[in-house]
């Protein structure tokens, strides 16, 4: 299964987003370069340059490979007060759908509740 989990950004405004991208890209590329497989950085960007979803993008099989992700994840948004979504991608389309989120305000990530999210 392809998630990707990124900063949502709703209740961001322009300014605020902005002061995130510099140390949370620079800290998930740190912790993805520490040889995690099956993770990349997920840095979409617009035609004219602007950041539409900063996360991961990750494959995974088992429920089991989220709590390692979801744990660095949520200290992050700990860290800078920011909400992540868990977006589930068709592979056949590459469409994105939302199905559940974490962080600062909604709370640590409960792994059993987003694999039943999943189907995992």
């Amino acid at each position: 299964m392809h998630l990707n989990i990124y900063i949502d950004d709703a209740d961001l405004d322009e300014g605020d987003l902005n002061k995130l991208l510099t140390p949370v890209s620079e800290s998930i590329s740190a912790w993805v370069g520490e040889n995690k497989k099956n993770v990349q950085l997920l840095a979409q960007l617009s035609e004219n340059g602007e950041v539409l979803k900063l996360g991961i993008s990750i494959q995974v099989k088992s429920k089991f490979k989220l709590k390692d992700p979801l744990n660095f994840l949520y200290s992050l948004a700990k860290e800078h007060k920011c909400e992540f979504a868990i977006a589930i991608i068709t592979p056949e389309t590459g469409a994105s759908e939302d199905v559940c989120y974490f962080g600062f305000e909604e709370g640590q990530p409960d792994l059993f509740e987003i694999a039943n999210y999943l189907d995992l």
